[in-house]
């Protein structure tokens, strides 16, 4: 059997499923779907080319006629066949054009075009939203609603051997990946998802669709309403539209957040932020937000544009491309989708590196009385000398070791050497030090 999913790649253009959803939905039914409405899928070609794609949305408007009239439309191969060339330039007479299809482009083209069946009707979705695969609960939930989810899956070898000898789809350990492949989700039993692939009904295990699913889509047809309007769940055309609209016009509230990877930095780096936009609490991609750094003379740094991802969230690097140490404020705007302005800001200072020592030993002396005993240990450390009262703090934070001879008190860092009996002192320390 053929494969043909190509690989996904994710788009900051796609709806999801998760900025729509709205919280008025009915709960999922421990066991739904109307697969069984379907007696004879059909291959539509998926045994000789990569069209799964394209098999695919066929199969899933023979479940939604079925459901809507009580009969499946009618496809055949050269149907499919038609569209697989439509969509990607496929050539019966070019082996070499059989590279199979990429599923949002499909869908796209199912939307502005339609899938044409038998009689030469063409069939096109209202819309088709992106869903979380990673969150089994909306995949089940998107599935219930609108009876069919398209799903991309990469394949192991193991589902073909498991296709050939009649079994479900279950994870084998250590499988290969054979390529990507196209099925949809037409029902759930509480146990086993059902599935069309291939021609046939099937059934996968949950942990097959974890382990290997990497894209999900539902898309909205009407055809799936039976002549008074209602699906097979009891829901009318009405209830429907408000359920994607669940999906559209529910009242959003949003929210911006903004966080830095650290609030201080070292002149000459770069600050990692982290933009965070949400509507009714989920993610939501954007491309409205700009972030202004304003620096500590008052002037601007030019404004950085960001769009968030499908998680909501954008990550820039900023640098103030100057040497003098300061506090810069980064602000975030965002302009909503309602028109509402929102504003975060985050302080990140800039300050000067510190500087690496680059002695290993430095020795003070607090007077001239104590001039020869510090000469003394100077010479032992083989280290500079100096006056405390003239050591700089550039100057103290350039040596790893530092003491002081004589004196009440030392800088911080410097270790005292002073009392009744300073030679006893220093010849402990140089003891210590290896030295004597």
């Amino acid at each position: 059997m053929k494969l043909g999913k190509k690989p996904y790649v994710q788009s900051k253009k796609d709806l999801l499923y998760r900025n729509y959803r709205g919280t008025n939905l009915p709960p999922i039914p421990a066991s739904f779907g109307h697969q069984n409405l379907v007696s004879n899928w059909g291959m539509l070609g998926n045994d000789t080319v990569g069209d799964c794609v394209i098999a695919g949305a066929d199969h899933a408007i023979m479940l939604w006629t079925a459901e809507g009239t009580g009969a499946p439309v009618a496809f055949t191969t050269a149907n499919a066949l038609a569209d697989y060339s439509a969509i990607t330039g496929y050539n019966p007479n070019d082996p070499n054009s059989n590279q199979g299809t990429d599923i949002r482009t499909a869908l796209q083209y199912q939307q502005t075009t339609g899938m044409i069946n038998a009689p030469g009707k063409r069939h096109k979705i209202g819309a088709f939203l992106a869903l979380d695969q990673t969150n089994f609960n909306e995949v089940l939930e998107a599935l219930y609603l609108f009876s069919v989810v398209k799903i991309g899956i990469m394949l192991p070898e193991s589902a073909q051997q498991q296709f050939a000898n009649g079994q479900p789809w279950t994870v084998v350990a250590g499988s290969p990946i054979e390529g990507g492949h196209d099925v949809e989700l037409t029902g759930f039993d509480g146990t086993w998802l059902k599935l069309v692939t291939w021609g046939v009904g099937w059934e996968m295990s949950v942990e097959f669709f974890k382990a290997y699913c990497d894209e999900a889509w539902v898309a909205l047809s009407e055809e799936f309403l039976n002549g008074k309007g209602v699906s097979p769940e009891g829901f009318d055309l009405t209830q429907l539209q408000a359920d994607l609209t669940a999906i559209a016009d529910t009242p959003k509230s949003y929210a911006l957040d903004i966080a830095a990877g650290q609030t201080q930095v070292e002149l000459g780096n770069e600050v990692t932020i982290t933009v965070t936009a949400t509507a009714n609490g989920a993610g939501i991609s954007d491309q409205n937000i700009v972030i202004k750094t304003q620096l500590a003379d008052g002037s601007y740094l030019p404004d950085d544009k960001v769009s968030t991802d499908g998680y909501g969230q954008s990550i820039v690097s900023i640098g103030i491309g100057v040497n003098s140490a300061q506090t810069a404020k980064i602000t975030a705007n965002w302009t909503t989708p309602s028109g509402e302005i929102l504003v975060k800001e985050v302080d990140v200072t800039w300050v000067g590196p510190t500087p690496s020592p680059i002695l290993k030993s430095l020795i003070l002396y607090y007077g001239d009385a104590d001039l020869q005993i510090a000469a003394d240990l100077a010479q032992n450390f083989q280290c500079p000398i100096v006056q405390a009262a003239y050591a700089t703090t550039d100057l103290l934070a350039s040596a790893t070791t530092k003491y002081q001879v004589g004196g009440s008190s030392a800088p911080a860092g410097v270790t005292l050497l002073a009392g009744a009996d300073r030679f006893a002192t220093m010849k402990a320390v140089l003891q210590a030090a290896g030295k004597d």
